[in-house]
Parts: C-alpha cells; structure tokens; sequence
C-alpha cells in the first residue's frame, strides 16, 4: 500500500552539547529522546526535566501533540507580548510553537539549544512513530538565532557596565536578567522583588536582586515603553 506523503522538519536538542532528543513538525509534534542518550547510566545523564527522574519509562516514551509542542518544550518559550511580537515578525500564529523554538533555538532558557536538522539528515528512530504516512524530510524554515526567557513578561537579559545595563549588546560578564514594568498591571517589579525578599528572609537561596530606574537601562526595545503612571523600577535576577 501506497503511504501519502507527509512533509517534516526537525529540530535536534541538545543539553550542554550532548544530543538528548528530536521533535519533528509535520501534521502532529512528535518529541523522540535519542537512543544513545536513554542509554547513558543515569549518574551521568544529563536532567532534561525532573520527570525522567520520577518516571524510569519518561525518556523511553515519545510525546506527540496536534498542535502545540509537548509542555517540557512549551514552558521555555515566552508569552504574552514577547510571543505576540515574535508571531508577527515571522508571521504565524501565536501557537505555531514548533516555529518559534526553531527562531529562539540558540538562545532558549538554560542549556538547552535546539538546532535545525537539514533535509535527510534525520535518523531513523526519530521517524518510527509515523506509521500511516511516508515522511518527506524538509529544511527547517523559521531558523534563526534570537533570545527567549519564559515567562507570562517580557524580560531581557543585559550586560552592566559602569553602573548600566545593556540590553542591545553584551559587553561584559556581569549578566543581568530584566524584568521591565507591565503596560496592565501596576506595581509588577516591585511585587516580585518583594517576593524574592520575603523568600530570602524564610531561608531560600536566592540570586542578588535589585531595584533600578529606567533610566539606568540601555537599549530598551520600544515596544516597551508604558505611559507615566507605571512603576518606573525594573527587578532584576544576577545570571548565575
């Protein structure tokens, strides 16, 4: 019998450059975790997500999804207007997720980074769980090399220097997460930076955190900017 043709892109994962899984975009998301990488003595594996450690069978099962991409993929990849403004630069729905990992690919919270597989180069055992059609592999076509931080915010990440922080450029080692002022709710960085406090006070370790002005921040993207009623404190989270 004759199997319908189904075209497929892929993305390779990698944590700390070690292969750890594929996710394949055609009709449904399929996330495959590479062979080499189940097979690794668990002392010395990697943690892609905390559920391999609860679940012996988590890495030997494939996550498949209609729509959107299995939710250890989907919490890495921002919301709110970041997602909106990187939709309407590529063009493409707000839940085209498979697409915006592919953009934000080298630069996704942590370790991980998601590169795109060219067109052939997709093993076997990635491909194993479309039985009913014939896959035809193509590039991936929203490739690219952009930064995400998830999260419902926008944030950013910055470079301080002589007392400011650089988001357009990274020109020193001290990094910055930015946590800029919602256009909807009021009060949000000097909410978080009391939780952070409170947490620090009732023993957690937490990363240094401040308080600044915005006049302190450089390069802020314009789809930033919020009207004179908003907090002007941004809440930011030492990279460590």
């Amino acid at each position: 019998m004759i199997k319908p043709i189904e075209k497929v892109e892929g993305l390779n994962l990698q944590l700390h450059g070690i292969d750890v899984a594929i996710i394949m975009l055609a009709v449904k998301n399929i996330l495959t975790f590479n062979p080499e990488f189940v097979a690794m003595p668990i002392n010395k594996r990697f943690v892609f997500t905390l559920r391999q450690l609860l679940d012996p069978d988590y890495l030997s099962k494939p996550q498949i999804r209609t729509n959107k991409i299995p939710p250890v993929l989907s919490n890495l990849l921002p919301e709110g207007a970041l997602r909106e403004l990187t939709a309407k630069v590529l063009q493409f729905h707000v839940d085209n997720e498979f697409s915006i990992v592919a953009y934000l690919g080298s630069n996704l919270p942590g370790a991980l980074i998601a590169r795109p597989i060219k067109a052939g180069s997709v093993p076997d055992w990635a491909l194993e769980q479309r039985l009913s059609t014939e896959p035809q592999q193509i590039n991936v076509k929203h490739a690219d090399t952009k930064f995400s931080l998830a999260g419902v915010k926008v944030k950013f990440s910055s470079s301080l220097l002589d007392g400011r922080y650089h988001i357009d450029q990274e020109i020193s080692e001290d990094m910055w997460i930015i946590k800029t002022p919602s256009t909807v709710h009021k009060g949000v960085p000097v909410n978080e930076y009391t939780c952070m406090k409170l947490a620090e006070i009732a023993g957690a370790d937490i990363p240094e955190v401040r308080l600044i002005e915005l006049k302190d921040l450089e390069g802020l993207p314009a789809f930033c900017y919020w009207d004179g009623s908003s907090s002007t404190a941004n809440v930011l989270h030492h990279l460590v």
